[in-house]
């Protein structure tokens, strides 16, 4: 499901069909930048928990000075009723908030964008974000031939030639699971000069 809002539904409905009764958000450490093995770690020192797992998210990610609103999961969310985005219908329990809140948490780039849906034909497109999809970008000097990047590939379209990984980007999903997984942060994502002002909108 490369498509953010297709993925983002999938995570919802999931959520939805399994009906958790309690969550639970350790925020003791957190992590800043682009994670998990190329991020920062940082001390939050809170601990979330929740009947509502759509309410959760939104205290967690205001806490580190994210817009609720602006994360696809809590998007769909909102368009399905199941939160509001805001704090308008949570109730919150125990310390101030305001003593957790993070105004200079470091937010991870927005890696997938389709500003065009909607706008102009889906043929056009889907050609003009072939120009501003990012692309993982694979820094041989760096790699050690671990492999890992090839076996946590989902569409599978990562092969080792020489012992250095090489990636067909035609077939890519980008979900980047290559650069997040990689122990070696020898894996980095490139992201087109007009994609980073236009996800600055």
């Amino acid at each position: 499901m490369p498509n953010n809002k297709d993925f983002s539904n999938a995570l919802v409905d999931i959520c939805v069909a399994s009906k958790p009764v309690l969550s639970f958000m350790d925020g003791i450490v957190g992590m800043e930048g682009a994670g998990p093995s190329a991020g920062d770690p940082r001390e939050v020192g809170v601990v979330i928990a929740s009947t509502s797992p759509y309410h959760l998210d939104v205290v967690a990610t205001s806490i580190i000075g994210l817009e609720p609103t602006k994360v696809p999961t809590v998007q769909r969310c909102v368009e399905r009723g199941l939160c509001k985005g805001n704090f308008d219908d949570i109730d919150l329990k125990g310390d101030k908030i305001e003593k957790f809140i993070l105004n200079d948490f470091v937010i991870p780039e927005i890696r997938s964008l389709d500003l065009l849906d909607g706008k102009i034909p889906k043929f056009l497109r889907d050609i003009l974000n072939g120009f501003l999809q990012p692309k993982p970008v694979f820094i041989h000097e760096k790699c050690v031939g671990c492999r890992d990047c090839i076996n946590s590939c989902p569409p599978q379209v990562i092969e080792m030639v020489e012992n250095k990984p090489i990636v067909n980007l035609d077939e890519c999903i980008r979900c980047f699971c290559c650069q997040e997984l990689c122990p070696v942060e020898a894996i980095d994502i490139h992201r087109p000069l007009l994609m980073k002002l236009l996800s600055r909108l």
